[in-house]
């Protein structure tokens, strides 16, 4: 199992290495000055490799230990791909660049406003790998730490070679599946690339670090189709663990999916009505719903205008609603997720139902449609480290100068890795200093820890009953 977990984390050094590769040759052939840059983080990633080869007696399966191995790759991943920007960007400062490296592995999409593209197309393509690989390595961890701590329920079916391989070739072909698909509506490669992979990460960074899709992607038809490809995002782990293991599928499915059709078909109507309501057209609603409900934070072109851009002001904790419920657990979205926000429904439901029959039952423990009570439980202990997690960050930014509102929409963007969609929409004055930097970081990061954090919450509950 070891062996297997340690090749699960080289897999993704050797894809980052081979990205970086790519790049490198891309650099050569248009006599790029900073074709050397990308050659070292080539090697930076091989040597990464090999050390995990060194110390892979290191690396056990005990769950503090795995939770400070997948804590460093994290940051190793993040001062990889600071290695291009600190070449290229000579004027920034060290702080920015690992705000922007930071945003980008862990598919938030903050960007720097002032931030100008020394060699535009190759930082486009390297932005969209970063972005790329932020997305890969969340839903690996995620899926390992979910077998490996549910052993007895899964089997560790995937805790092998092959599969690990498999899950890495379909993953990255779904990246360039999406860049053929947009070649119908566009010819230009880079485009489409970094177009792909905001959606499938998450991360909504496109052209020049902007977040407002070009208005050749911003008919109807296209919004539409974009649309699409995000949900289709969503259920690249389902799938794949359907074709591993339908039993293990079934088992997860049963409850899964009754516990969120409630919730979900009340965010449905929700978002029908902002789509009908909002200033711009029907799909163009629609698309900004779904942009933030799956975190992607990306905009259609309309928002280029000021105006446009004022009158949705009155629809920012709706979005930010969007933002803090994400989508389902397994994916790249931030949020607490909708089947796990579904419990509370579950739960207020049971104690409506107890008050209107006068039941009264004590030292029982009531399976829930879906849900049991450690589950719920762990729900409550994940909210309430998130909200003072939250309330602790909004506290130090307002002392640092930014209004409560700047604040609190700056922390929620972070922790929910939805980055700069809100902040566009709510006009948010970006403060570029080390201490915003470093606070932003920070909740990034644990962001991208939510999902685990939940599933130690429940394997904790669950060993005390």
């Amino acid at each position: 199992m070891l062996n297997n977990l340690t090749f699960a984390i080289q897999s993704i050094f050797a894809i980052y290495a081979s990205l970086a590769f790519s790049i490198f040759v891309y650099s050569i052939k248009y006599h790029s000055s900073s074709a050397m840059v990308f050659f070292i983080t080539f090697l930076a990633n091989i040597l990464m490799i090999l050390l995990l080869n060194v110390f892979k007696r290191k690396i056990n399966n005990t769950i503090n230990q795995l939770i400070i191995n997948f804590f460093l790759i994290w940051i190793i991943l993040i001062i990889i791909s600071s290695i291009p920007l600190i070449a290229i960007y000579e004027s920034k400062s060290l702080s920015e660049i690992l705000f922007v490296s930071t945003s980008l592995a862990t598919t938030t999409g903050f960007s720097l406003s002032e931030s100008v593209l020394a060699d535009n197309k190759i930082l486009i393509l390297w932005q969209s790998m970063v972005q790329y690989i932020g997305a890969h390595y969340t839903l690996l961890s995620y899926l390992l730490f979910s077998l490996i701590i549910f052993r007895k329920e899964t089997k560790s079916f995937f805790l092998n070679k092959k599969s690990i391989i498999l899950f890495n070739i379909l993953f990255l072909s779904l990246l360039f599946f999406y860049s053929f698909l947009l070649f119908f509506y566009n010819d230009n490669f880079i485009e489409n690339f970094s177009l792909s992979a905001a959606i499938l990460s998450t991360g909504g960074i496109l052209n020049n670090y902007d977040n407002i899709l070009a208005d050749t992607f911003s008919n109807n038809y296209i919004l539409i189709f974009l649309l699409l490809l995000m949900l289709i995002g969503l259920f690249f782990l389902p799938v794949f663990i359907f074709f591993q293991d339908r039993t293990l599928f079934k088992s997860i499915s049963k409850n899964f999916f009754k516990r969120i059709s409630f919730m979900a078909t009340c965010i449905t109507i929700i978002i029908c009505l902002v789509s009908y309501f909002g200033k711009l057209s029907f799909i163009e609603n629609l698309f900004i719903s779904i942009s933030f409900i799956t975190t992607t934070g990306i905009l259609p072109n309309s928002f280029e205008n000021y105006l446009i851009v004022n009158s949705y002001n009155s629809y920012i904790m709706l979005f930010i609603l969007f933002m803090v419920i994400g989508t389902f657990s397994g994916t790249c979205c931030g949020g607490l997720k909708i089947d796990k926000i579904s419990i509370f429904a579950i739960k207020i439901s049971e104690e409506l139902n107890k008050f209107i029959f006068q039941h009264n039952v004590k030292g029982v423990e009531i399976i829930k449609r879906g849900s049991n009570q450690s589950e719920l439980n762990s729900l409550y202990a994940l909210i309430s480290v998130g909200a003072s997690l939250s309330l602790l960050s909004i506290l130090i930014l307002n002392i640092s100068g930014y209004s409560v509102k700047d604040a609190f929409i700056l922390s929620i963007s972070s922790l929910t890795n939805t980055g700069e969609g809100i902040k566009t929409i709510s006009q948010v004055s970006f403060e570029n200093n080390k201490k915003t930097h470093f606070i932003l970081n920070l909740l990034m990061i644990c962001g991208r820890f939510e999902n685990i954090g939940y599933i130690l919450i429940i394997t904790k509950l669950l060993k005390k009953n």
